[in-house]
């Protein structure tokens, strides 16, 4: 999964490729006061320069390095981490240093990751009191009288086995989705260099009879446009990641909080 970022208090962003949302960076440097109107990221993709760098790029990963959506809850410029720092050097020096410090931590700080999975788990603890309504009087009702220290003991090690229980959820559906994603990149690839086809229902427009294209092998064949083409695989890409979060989602509630509902009756 992808790390934690986070710039003056405004959440970089990550899609399911790994690409940084660019609004969000600019929102961080609106709340510096270090960019104007001039360096938004529509404008700054739109540069000579950059549109090289980004086809460079995305031959370079055989992937697509920037990807634009308008509307939706995903809207706005997202692109690879090259481009992202290329976009924070545009707006200020000390931008550029203070988002590559942070692209930095994320990767090499195994720390962040340990705070992460802990911040998960009092979440979820939250969670439990919120949405199953459990009581502090439902423990005490336990027939085992525990002091202090020992009821501590045991909310840590509660903890730690639900912590543990998310990780190996997370890193279970995290392989899937990545498998997923592979099959489809592949997939996209094969209908690309034409070792695989879409197949599609169509409709051949009537040829008038007597014309030189009065045969059907005459005919030219339909197939999709490139818009269409790629909104295909947008829209397999996105299945596969929602179908993940169901099966996650599932998984979590049957093994970690039917689980920990269970042993508060207990």
């Amino acid at each position: 999964m992808s790390k934690l970022i986070v710039i003056e208090n405004i959440v970089v962003r990550q899609d399911a490729f790994g690409r940084y949302c660019l609004n969000d960076l600019h929102r961080a440097a609106v709340a510096q006061s270090k960019v104007t109107e001039s360096q938004r990221p529509s404008v700054f993709l739109r540069s000579e320069g950059i549109s090289a760098f980004a086809q460079k790029a995305s031959k370079a990963s055989q992937s697509a390095s920037v990807n634009i959506i308008k509307g939706g809850l995903e809207s706005g410029s997202w692109a690879v981490e090259l481009i992202a720092i290329r976009y924070a050097a545009s707006i200020d020096p000390a931008f550029e240093v203070q988002v590559y410090e942070r692209f930095r931590d994320s990767v090499k700080s195994n720390n962040g990751a340990l705070v992460e999975k802990v911040q998960a788990g009092l979440a979820l603890l939250a969670f439990y009191k919120q949405e199953l309504r459990i009581a502090p009087s439902a423990i005490k009702a336990r027939k085992i009288a525990v002091s202090d220290r020992e009821k501590q003991q045991v909310a840590f090690e509660q903890l730690s086995q639900q912590i543990q229980a998310v990780s190996a959820l997370d890193a279970r559906h995290t392989r899937e989705l990545e498998n997923d994603k592979n099959l489809i990149a592949q997939l996209e690839r094969d209908v690309a260099d034409g070792r695989r086809r879409l197949q599609i229902n169509a409709i051949y427009p009537a040829v008038p009879t007597g014309s030189p294209a009065d045969r059907m092998d005459d005919a030219a064949r339909p197939r999709l446009d490139y818009t269409a083409q790629r909104n295909y695989f947008t829209l397999r890409h996105r299945i596969e990641i929602a179908e993940q979060k169901i099966n996650g989602l599932q998984d979590y509630v049957r093994q970690v909080v039917l689980f920990h509902q269970q042993e508060v009756k207990n």
